[in-house]
């Protein structure tokens, strides 16, 4: 049996992180939303290294490890590593693996900086508890498939840490711990940090858009970046908005399918009529023709007038429907827009989907379909100076997933599709006479 040490960390907590500490050491998992340069790194990994120097293998089991996840392995280098060897400096005989980032206390216990841009060196860990870091910038197959399932082991603990960046795996977690009794979560900005000056404060709100100062300094995760195509105060009033059915039953059934490419991408399955959007079908670790046969009972179920299939990464999908007849349309992300002044058909649809809630329309509140269409970027930095969207590949690198509720909703504005029982055809010439929406049949 190893014994705990009694060291003094010189460490002297600001005012502030008062409630925190008290979080820290009464609840399990524990949330903390704080404003830029408010110390929350240096509060963390000194309460950190404490857990470790008290750690008992009577009572928790030997070989204690203990761990920080930056975003970033050099994050974690610069900033956490030296806050981590001052708060041991005091510990006779503690070692240092500089080139591993990690301490090794003499009781046998371990602290051990990571960063989670190397995931696949987190697998197979038991640790006894975990701090994540600037949780925004972390993908969030990193808490769900590696970090959550490895804390059973010890009844690890987590700490959530971070600055907000509007809807992702950070305000997830901050969210649902507001609904959870045993979690602690502490939003604390920059007025109730005391960090800076009222001085600083008002400089730093002249330099940055009202947006950024709302994020980075008022801890407001539903400030979006200047950036985004679909701003977070747009989404919002879109989700849950109230429509009666006589605004839609009139309009065409239109379904859109945006199929998984990659191990963490989704399949989805969205179905529109008009300004309602309808609950989204979302499947994962499904072959093409599971696929299918998802596509298949959504559409016999509700009979759609159009099926949109985003074709871009594989036509299997868009295949094997076709042969079964279905009233399917392939939408290559890719391909030439109807209006010039987008860069490509993605940008045109993402734009209608954004006009689309504009203008009215209606889909479920839930945090998911929120965090996918608030995540996309947007920009006119190409040869032609048209418009374009974030490429997938730049988010990813940004930590986000691929937005695939996004891209399944948006597929349904590649073009416009009149209802099957409103398509009627002329005895001579065959050809679908005009149809009005506000004829008296179809009110």
């Amino acid at each position: 049996m190893s014994p705990t040490l009694s060291v003094e960390i010189p460490y002297v907590p600001r005012a502030w992180t008062l409630p925190v500490h008290e979080g820290l050491a009464t609840h399990r998992f524990c949330v903390i939303v704080a404003s830029r340069g408010s110390g929350k790194t240096y509060l963390t990994t000194n309460q950190l290294a404490a857990e470790a120097l008290s750690h008992d293998d009577a009572l928790m089991g030997p070989n204690g490890r203990y761990l920080f996840i930056s975003p970033f392995l050099k994050q974690a280098r610069d900033v956490a590593w030296v806050y981590l060897k001052e708060a041991t400096r005091n510990v006779p005989g503690v070692q240092y693996q500089e080139s591993l980032l990690q301490v090794r206390l003499p009781t046998g216990t371990w602290i051990c900086l990571y960063g989670s841009d190397d995931p696949d060196a987190l697998r197979g860990m038991h640790p006894h508890g975990v701090v994540m870091d600037e949780v925004a910038d972390q993908r969030p197959v990193v808490w769900s498939e590696i970090v959550s399932p490895m804390l059973a082991t010890h009844d690890a603990f987590a700490w959530f840490i971070g600055t907000p960046k509007g809807i992702n795996l950070f305000s997830d977690i901050y969210y649902g711990a507001l609904k959870k009794p045993d979690w602690y979560a502490g939003v604390f900005d920059v007025y109730k940090t005391g960090t800076f000056s009222p001085e600083e404060i008002e400089f730093q709100r002249s330099v940055k858009t009202e947006r950024q100062f709302a994020q980075e300094f008022l801890c407001d995760f539903n400030a979006g970046s200047d950036s985004t195509l679909i701003p977070l105060d747009l989404a919002k009033k879109g989700a849950g908005r109230h429509v009666r059915e006589d605004e839609y039953r009139h309009a065409a059934k239109l379904m859109g399918v945006d199929v998984a490419r990659y191990g963490d991408d989704r399949t989805v399955i969205v179905k529109r009529q008009e300004v309602a959007m309808f609950p989204p079908l979302v499947y994962r670790g499904l072959d093409t023709g599971q696929v299918i046969d998802r596509i298949v009972r959504a559409a016999d179920e509700w009979g759609p007038d159009a099926i949109f299939i985003d074709t871009g990464g594989s036509a299997g999908v868009y295949d094997g429907m076709k042969r079964m007849r279905w009233p399917v349309h392939g939408i290559d992300f890719g391909s030439s827009p109807l209006d010039r002044r987008y860069q490509n058909k993605r940008a045109e649809m993402a734009c209608a989907l954004r006009d689309w809630i504009q203008d009215g329309g209606a889909f479920p509140d839930d945090h998911e379909i929120l965090a996918d269409f608030c995540a996309t970027g947007f920009d006119y930095k190409n040869a032609r100076g048209k418009f374009s969207l974030e490429s997938k590949e730049d988010m990813r690198a940004r930590g986000l997933p691929s937005p695939d509720i996004f891209d399944a909703a948006m597929v349904t504005f590649a073009f416009p599709i009149a209802p099957r029982s409103m398509k009627f055809h002329a005895q001579r010439s065959g050809r679908v006479n005009d149809w009005n929406p506000l004829a008296p049949e179809y009110l």
